[in-house]
């Protein structure tokens, strides 16, 4: 999952504007060289060479002028589409993915098990009593708990795991070539990582447990492949089990 962005400011209008200007200010300026240049010859007291040298000169200058500044603006506006894009795919409270963003991710990788036979999982994760945070210590308490939540369940995935915000307190991790076991494992242990939070806010220390739901889809095994609207309905079922079955714990 790609990590927060730094904001930055967008660049200058007035180097947007500098840029625009200076090759209008060129041709000024090389104009009324030469117009002088001319003026000067004339009247017999320049020389016939004055005024290509001076345009050479201006241009010269101004064009160093314009090399220097294009490709500072090139990277601002380069780094300014990656973070417009990242900030795209990123959850604005908790820092994961967004729903559209691992909703896609779940797609491709079931798309990539059909083709070429791999297994995915994934597991469904939803933060124990959250409401009751928010009705105890107020909405920013409740914010905070599922902030650390999704920052610790952002931490203990692999390179290839994606995590993204599904509902209000709801994590949907998608775990790329893992079978039904390892996902369990990794799902139990996401639990264990979000049971040792200790969240102080507003000088009250919360914690916060998880129940999630683990679905695996193994092409060798069913014949049929789901969409993703059908793993979300198995996640879910699988999730409710464990909630059912006393929470803090995998379905």
């Amino acid at each position: 999952m790609s990590p927060l962005v730094p904001q930055r400011p967008p660049p200058p209008l007035g180097a947007f504007r500098a840029l625009l200007v200076l090759p209008g200010l060129a041709a000024v300026l090389a104009v009324g060289a030469g117009w002088l240049a001319g003026g000067a010859v004339a009247r017999g007291e320049g020389d016939p060479g004055a005024a290509p040298l001076a345009l050479a000169v201006l241009a010269g200058a101004l064009l160093a002028a314009c090399g220097a500044i294009v490709p500072s603006l090139r990277r601002r506006f380069d780094d300014d589409r990656l973070r417009t894009a990242a900030l795209a795919i990123t959850d604005e409270l908790t820092g994961v993915g967004t729903r559209r963003f691992v909703l896609d991710r779940l797609e491709q990788e079931l798309g990539r098990a059909r083709r070429y036979g791999r297994v995915v999982s994934c597991s469904l994760l939803d933060i124990d009593g959250l409401a009751r945070v928010n009705e105890s210590v107020g909405t920013d308490g409740g914010d905070a708990v599922l902030r650390a939540a999704a920052a610790v369940v952002r931490g203990s995935l692999r390179g290839a795991d994606v995590v993204g915000r599904l509902r209000d307190d709801e994590l949907l991790i998608v775990l790329p070539e893992t079978d039904e076991p390892s996902a369990r494992l990794i799902s139990d242990r996401l639990r264990l990582a979000v049971a040792s939070l200790q969240v102080l806010h507003a000088g009250i220390t919360l914690g916060a447990t998880a129940s999630l739901g683990v679905v695996t889809y193994d092409p060798a095994a069913e014949r049929e492949a789901p969409e993703v609207e059908g793993v979300l309905r198995r996640a879910d079922q699988a999730l409710f089990k464990a909630k059912s079955a006393g929470r803090d714990r995998v379905g």
